[in-house]
């Protein structure tokens, strides 16, 4: 079970922990791995192992709010993205590293972070003043305003409630919003423009013995129509799906876990800053360019 788990991964980190660490070079004062590839086999410390039981105990039974980051890193240097995201974040909040499957990518709470936008918004500016080294192993951060299990009422409730929580920052009438982001907007407001990027855009969904595929697009869409027509800015709200400049973006990626399960992270923002919008797709904003592939380097020579 998940105790005995957790009981055989606690004796495997007190037994690394008796085995002193030779010098590694640092982050920003922090240690991190500097050899081509990470030791796999000695993790960090403080790890959440059980991540699936933390978010069923949570109040929904069904999703964790304001959580922290996903973040994407080069592939098997998981190791020194965790041990960077710890200083890269320090300042924000305490970061507690969650065991999750699959390379290049790490998940990581942050307990006592206020606002996860505002944090990345801090982040971004301080890398492009100057003033926070770039990151050599974090490449992107995803922040995780709602962590949810892979279900389609868990990922209907989880919507909800960040959207709620969000709404202030999310409708307010900015420049150049027009009657879009706020306000009474009149008896025919302009619709609300949002798109929906998901990585993947369908899931597996397992209930008893049968399997169905969820389109994630599809129901982050309707969630959020649903949504502003309910409880929207102003009464007689419609939407309108932009994929080219939208005002509001809702992100979705897989988290992986033990025994081939899969959680799924929210994330929904007006934040140019925050985003990259390319023809291809839309994403949140790179912090570093990922390492170029050897082979590809001396190919151009």
């Amino acid at each position: 079970g998940i105790e005995g788990q957790m009981a055989t991964e606690e004796e495997r980190e007190a037994k690394r922990a008796k085995v002193g660490d030779e010098a590694k070079p640092t982050y920003n004062g922090v240690e991190a791995a500097g050899s081509d590839e990470d030791d796999l086999g000695d993790p960090l410390p403080r790890f959440e192992y059980a991540i699936e039981r933390l978010v069923l105990s949570s109040a929904s039974g069904k999703f964790l709010t304001n959580f922290g980051f996903l973040a994407s890193c080069p592939f098997r240097r998981e190791k020194s993205a965790n041990v960077e995201a710890e200083a890269l974040t320090s300042g924000a909040g305490t970061a507690r590293p969650v065991k999750i499957t699959g390379a290049g990518k790490i998940l990581f709470q942050l307990l006592g972070a206020a606002d996860l936008s505002a944090t990345l918004e801090r982040l971004v500016d301080g890398i492009h003043s100057g003033e926070v080294e770039p990151p050599k192993f974090c490449l992107r951060f995803f922040p995780v305003q709602a962590l949810c299990l892979c279900e389609e009422e868990a990922v209907e409730a989880g919507l909800l409630e960040v959207l709620r929580a969000e709404s202030a920052r999310l409708f307010r009438k900015g420049k150049g919003d027009g009657d879009e982001g706020g306000g009474s907007g009149g008896k025919n407001p302009n619709p609300i423009t949002f798109a929906v990027a998901s990585k993947p855009r369908t899931v597996t969904l397992r209930c008893d013995q049968a399997s169905k595929e969820l389109d994630l697009v599809k129901k982050l869409a309707n969630v959020f129509e649903e949504y502003i027509e309910r409880e929207g800015p102003a009464p007689g709200h419609k939407v309108a799906v932009n994929l080219k400049d939208p005002q509001i973006v809702i992100l979705c990626e897989t988290v992986s876990i033990a025994d081939n399960k899969r959680l799924l992270a929210l994330c929904v923002t007006r934040n140019r800053k925050l985003l990259q919008i390319r023809s291809k797709g839309i994403s949140v904003c790179a912090l570093a360019k990922p390492p170029q592939n050897p082979k590809k380097k001396n190919e151009g020579k």
